[in-house]
């Protein structure tokens, strides 16, 4: 049964195998993987970590695609004007659904678009060429959110209006996650928040280079992987193959033409 569930999911999710839960791992590969997650985490605010996360390349589609997406959400959810939060108190706050789903959708979106192109990849045979570029966006976009989730109390940051016209100093305005926290209570979990979205982009930036060394260290393979029509049903013949394969030279299995059930010999 669980099989089944696998290969359903497998074929669905990653039908060329082409993830890197498919990858020929190997001890030095996770250890590689852990000590640069490790290290892009610590020195994320220093040279030259920071400017891989943070640079004008990343940065205006990360931009357009965050202000974009608060300007499109409202004008699909200004219906949905029932309040959430904290209204009654002494410091009441309350905000709509509609104007807190479109807070949301700056960030998530900016995430989100990655990481849709991400798994869309794996459908396309040959996908896997794009993941450590799309392994890059991720991280950008995951640390970018986590610098602004983290300033959601302290309000450090320099602000701009979803106008992309208006700018704010340090202070004189509250920022987007001070918006979604609020309301939710979990205001007091910015900082907590931002550290684990510091590790996933520390953890996708050294994806991004692991992919990168991998595909071109196992070109070989993967041409011969994307000649196969459907990985899941050859590697499926494969087993069955090795299988019948061990059956047959298996000593146990063969039987003497001179020798009777029991292992005496013929007359």
């Amino acid at each position: 049964m669980f099989k089944k569930i696998y290969k359903t999911l497998g074929r669905f999710f990653d039908p060329y195998k082409q993830s890197i839960f498919f990858f020929d791992f190997r001890f030095m590969h996770g250890a590689f993987i852990f000590f640069a997650s490790a290290a892009a985490f610590l020195m994320r605010a220093k040279q030259p970590v920071e400017s891989l996360f943070s640079n004008p390349l990343v940065f205006l589609p990360n931009y357009l695609i965050h202000e974009s997406a608060h300007n499109l959400s409202w004008k699909f959810v200004w219906w949905m004007q029932y309040p959430i939060g904290h209204c009654p108190g002494k410091v009441p706050f309350c905000i709509d659904l509609g104007e807190w789903l479109s807070i949301v959708a700056g960030s998530g979106t900016e995430v989100m678009v990655p990481a849709m192109l991400l798994l869309l990849a794996l459908q396309l045979r040959g996908g896997r060429m794009l993941k450590p570029l799309l392994f890059y966006w991720l991280s950008t976009t995951l640390y970018n959110t986590a610098v602004y989730v983290s300033d959601a109390r302290a309000s450090k940051l320099f602000l701009t209006s979803s106008d992309m016209m208006t700018n704010y100093k340090p202070g004189e305005v509250k920022g987007d996650w001070y918006n979604i926290l609020v309301p939710i209570n979990m205001l007091k979990w910015d900082t907590a928040i931002g550290i684990v979205l510091y590790i996933l982009a520390a953890l996708s930036l050294t994806l991004a280079f692991y992919t990168l060394w991998y595909i071109i260290t196992k070109s070989e393979k993967h041409i011969q992987a994307d000649r196969h029509t459907d990985p899941w049903e050859t590697a499926e013949i494969e087993n069955k193959k090795t299988n019948n394969t061990l059956e047959i030279i298996n000593p146990k299995t063969l039987k003497d033409p001179f020798k009777d059930e029991h292992g005496n010999f013929l007359n």
